[in-house]
């Protein structure tokens, strides 16, 4: 999975069970990302999992809410007013 060789789960252990923290530091800041991530993320949903997305760097994090897939890639919004997506 193209995914995975291009980010690092978190340790499994410390987190609640049926919840995939994502590591997505070392990624890119850019339309595809959120993508992949989007894609990743209906895909864990059907598998019964949920996504976490842990070391965004702030564009990406403004990107995630400006598609409105804070809630879907379990991301508190940026900012106070924002009005969270409905999945």
């Amino acid at each position: 999975m193209t995914f995975a060789r291009r980010s690092r789960l978190c340790e499994v252990s410390s987190v609640p069970e049926g919840v995939l923290p994502v590591d997505v530091e070392e990624l890119t800041d850019d339309v595809r990302t959120l993508d992949l991530l989007a894609r990743f993320a209906l895909e864990a949903r059907r598998c019964g999992y949920r996504v976490v997305i842990r070391g965004a760097s702030p564009h990406l994090l403004e990107l995630i809410e400006l598609a409105g897939l804070s809630r879907a890639l379990g991301i508190d919004p940026i900012r106070p007013d924002s009005t969270p997506s409905r999945c």
